[in-house]
């Protein structure tokens, strides 16, 4: 909750108005809230909802997180998007709208399975990158994503590369500084980790 508000309020920060955002969240109690996170609605909101507020110049954004496993995001509700199924929405949303520019970011466990074809078991061959993507993840295809603990009286702290990246943006960065803004909270505080290091928090963006 504390990271997805943040996010919100961002955007509203930012220009967009709360007609222009379709929130999702298991808990509807939250401002802005428009509707629970199930599969069905998080599939209407890509492919249906966004047709008409998209187009040529005009981008979408979409921003996942909670849980996630390699090409699997898990909402609150017990289901899953599936990397396949995301850039099928994405895909039909290109088809219908003529947008050219779609930003996602996806802060979950092995996020990074989205940009790459990294095989686990029967999942990892589907990915969502594509020519007008921008993809950003949190962490890369083999390893977790990370926020820091719960301290009992405190604010619910943020995910690491959800809170540099969207403070960055707050303050009037471009993507590609928020994304590196994000990538440093990381290593400052999470782990510190090469280019190429797959076992270790390493946020990465595809363009």
């Amino acid at each position: 909750n504390a990271t997805a508000n943040l996010a919100y309020q961002t955007l509203l920060q930012s220009g967009f108005s709360p007609d222009n955002i379709q929130y999702l969240n298991s808990d509807t109690a939250q401002p802005g809230v428009d509707a629970t996170s199930t599969l069905t609605n998080t599939r209407e909101a890509i492919q249906d909802w966004a047709r008409t507020r998209v187009g040529l110049g005009i981008p979408l954004w979409v921003y996942l997180a909670d849980h996630g496993n390699v090409d699997r995001f898990h909402n609150e509700v017990s289901e899953v998007v599936t990397a396949a199924e995301l850039n099928l929405w994405l895909s039909n949303l290109e088809a219908t709208s003529g947008v050219d520019q779609i930003n996602v970011v996806i802060d979950a466990c092995f996020s990074g399975s989205f940009i790459d074809t990294y095989q686990s078991g029967g999942w990892g061959a589907e990915e969502i990158a594509g020519h007008g993507r921008v993809i950003i993840a949190s962490t890369t295809s083999r390893w977790w994503a990370y926020a820091p603990p719960i301290v009992s009286g405190q604010p619910l702290p943020l995910m690491y590369f959800s809170d540099g990246f969207w403070r960055a943006l707050a303050q009037g960065q471009n993507v590609w500084s928020a994304f590196l803004t994000g990538r440093a909270t990381v290593e400052a505080g999470a782990q510190r980790c090469g280019d190429y290091a797959y076992i270790c928090q390493r946020p990465w963006l595809d363009d």
